[in-house]
């Protein structure tokens, strides 16, 4: 961000008043911060590490009335669809992770008056390990699927 500041500078008639325009930047170079001179660093415009250029959402909810409409029946699912990028600080050549799309779901059964409700839940139901392959060390992904219950009701 540039801050502009306007100083008069008077001239030898009193009436006559030349204007200059001073620029003044606003924070810090790189040098100041420690940051690495451009010798080091690549400022390309390539992408953040970890961020994708594409990430989409798509979710869906169905329920519907049962048992003499005193149970409510009702599923969901939510797609998080992300397209390749590189999660490693530098931006390694050895970080790329290829792109995913990771599925949660769910189904579930409750009373009208929402006093309880019991649902069976999916996380990365289609197990989606796609992760980055390192160069010196291998972790494995820390979201793999799962399945649980809730139960959830009120007092």
């Amino acid at each position: 961000m540039d801050f502009v500041a306007i100083v008069g500078d008077e001239a030898a008639s009193r009436h006559r008043l030349q204007m200059r325009r001073i620029i003044i930047r606003a924070g810090a170079g790189a040098g100041e911060l420690g940051y690495p001179t451009g010798d080091y660093v690549d400022m390309t415009g390539q992408y953040l590490p970890g961020a994708s250029k594409w990430n989409f959402k798509l979710g869906a909810e169905y329920s519907k009335p049962i048992f003499e409409s005193k149970y409510i029946a009702h599923t969901s699912f939510n797609t998080n669809y992300q397209t390749e990028f590189n999660n490693t600080d530098n931006l390694s050549a050895y970080g790329w992770v290829a792109d995913r799309a990771r599925t949660d779901a769910a189904i579930s059964i409750g009373t009208r008056d929402k006093h309880w409700d019991l649902s069976l839940i999916g996380k990365n139901i289609f197990n989606d390990r796609n992760h980055e392959i390192g160069w010196n060390s291998y972790g494995p992904d820390p979201y793999p699927r799962w399945f649980g219950i809730q139960l959830s009701g009120k007092i």
